[in-house]
């Protein structure tokens, strides 16, 4: 009899889609892409992409905060935490009592997709800002051109 209430207890709550966390978890990863494509292209494209990179991740954090809402969630992490994802990440797994893999998948990722953009951009950037051509003599530079002597 205890056994049927429990299994009774469990089924009254809808299950809980985790897709839009974990989509938001591996947003560094689809980044990577857009980063060597801001870099190399027109500034048009360079600004959509960067409205994409804000936007994404936003509405990704909303739905995901709509699914813990479906799923009877009441208590849910505050919405300022979508400027510190990892809290966020750390508060939802205590608020869905799981373990802390979306908590520690959202602090290495970063890391590792950090690591692997920064030839990129430091390729962009030395090929911007290239080091002036030594002169072989110094010739100071007369205060007044026109004056005499």
């Amino acid at each position: 009899m205890e056994n049927n209430t429990v299994l009774q207890y469990n089924s009254s709550r809808p299950p809980l889609n985790n897709l839009y966390i974990w989509l938001l978890v591996l947003c560094p990863i689809f980044f990577i892409p857009i980063t060597y494509l801001q870099l190399h292209s027109s500034p048009v494209i360079f600004i959509s992409l960067q409205l994409i990179g804000y936007a994404l991740p936003i509405t990704l954090f909303i739905k995901d905060r709509i699914n813990l809402t479906a799923a009877g969630y009441t208590k849910l992490p505050h919405w300022i935490w979508i400027f510190f994802t990892p809290v966020y990440y750390w508060k939802r797994d205590n608020i869905t009592k799981s373990n802390h893999t979306i908590f520690w998948c959202g602090l290495i990722i970063p890391l590792i997709c950090a690591t692997l953009t920064f030839p990129i951009t430091e390729e962009y950037e030395n090929s911007i800002y290239t080091q002036p051509e030594q002169q072989d003599s110094y010739t100071p530079a007369l205060p007044f051109p026109n004056a005499e002597n």
